[in-house]
């Protein structure tokens, strides 16, 4: 296994090949670098190691850190060979600003777009906020110390009703289950979550009355004001449906990409087979977990930012996908 920082938050979750019946020949260890167990960047990383040893034989680890902060790099010196992110840590991190300022990750490739992340800020239903202006005032998570984009993610929401955390109070966390588990115990009045984050879903049944989310802004401009702080993201309106409880109505959310990262480094036979593995396996993910149902093979070349590993263009090209769309 690959050596790693003393100072990371590492849960090393063994994933090796004969856990799910592949092949047991002796083979090189590949990292996958990902966030703690219940988030779904952790549940969309087991999905993806899964398939990647039971159909391509990849005897893979999972390794867990606090956030794309601390793992990216490690990716970029190659102590890791895989790591998720989305669209806007991926890019931030290949040119070394806001949250990884002074620090460029010119090693990083995109291996294979997951899907889409959406997002808003969730609240108590009993509480009585419904809109993004009831939030003034009001007790918000911010900073996130250890996921220095999701703050940026978070202005961005903000902006969409032409507010700022000037507007709010703000409560101190890390990272974004550290957030969701203020507002669990109270701590808190609003907090950023995932609509398909496994943390969502159990606050929803713990919580006396459930959660919700609360719709972006709808005044003029609103996506655009967004985009200005977080230029991948867009406006997604989510259904109500049985893979969202905590939707009750049509609301509009943050939408942008979930990544599949490699580097630059790594070898390209690996990388074919990790993502030949994932177009390979769509029914497979989905019973890992249901937001993997916007998992699309087709989609998984967009244009990006970041450039494509060499292992992943030979697989797309194979199939049809290159060069990648809009």
């Amino acid at each position: 296994m690959r050596s790693m920082k003393n100072d990371s938050l590492i849960i090393a979750a063994t994933v090796a090949a004969a856990l799910w019946g592949a092949p047991a020949a002796a083979q090189q260890t590949v990292g996958f670098g990902t966030m703690a167990p219940g988030s779904l960047a952790n549940v969309m990383m087991t999905g993806i190691v899964k398939m990647a040893s039971t159909k391509e034989g990849v005897n893979g680890v999972i390794q867990t850190h606090a956030g794309p902060t601390q793992y990216l790099p490690l990716l970029n010196r190659g102590e890791l060979d895989f790591a998720n992110a989305n669209a806007f840590d991926s890019y931030l991190g290949l040119q070394g600003v806001e949250s990884f300022e002074g620090r460029p990750n010119q090693n990083l490739r995109v291996a294979s777009v997951i899907f889409p992340l959406r997002q808003a800020i969730a609240v108590r239903k009993e509480s009585g906020l419904r809109t993004l202006a009831d939030l003034k005032g009001k007790r918000l998570t911010g900073e996130y110390q250890a996921m220095r984009t999701l703050q940026i993610l978070l202005n961005s929401i903000l902006a969409t009703a032409d507010m700022s955390m000037r507007d709010v109070t703000v409560v101190p966390v890390p990272n974004v289950l550290r957030g969701l588990e203020e507002l669990g115990r109270g701590a808190t009045d609003a907090a950023i979550g995932a609509l398909a984050q496994p943390k969502i879903r159990e606050l929803h049944t713990q919580i006396a009355g459930g959660i919700m989310f609360l719709p972006l802004g709808n005044r003029p401009g609103a996506e655009e004001a967004m985009q200005k702080i977080a230029p991948p993201s867009y406006f997604s309106e989510v259904t109500p449906g049985p893979q969202h409880p905590v939707i009750e109505r049509p609301t509009v959310v943050q939408g942008y990409d979930y990544l599949l990262l490699t580097r630059a480094t790594l070898a390209d036979e690996v990388v074919y087979k990790v993502v030949k593995a994932m177009h390979e396996s769509k029914p497979d993910l989905e019973a890992v977990h249901g937001a993997f149902r916007e998992f699309e093979q087709a989609k998984m070349a967009k244009k990006n930012p970041v450039p494509y590993h060499p292992g992943a263009i030979k697989f797309y090209g194979e199939k049809g996908l290159w060069p990648p769309q809009g």
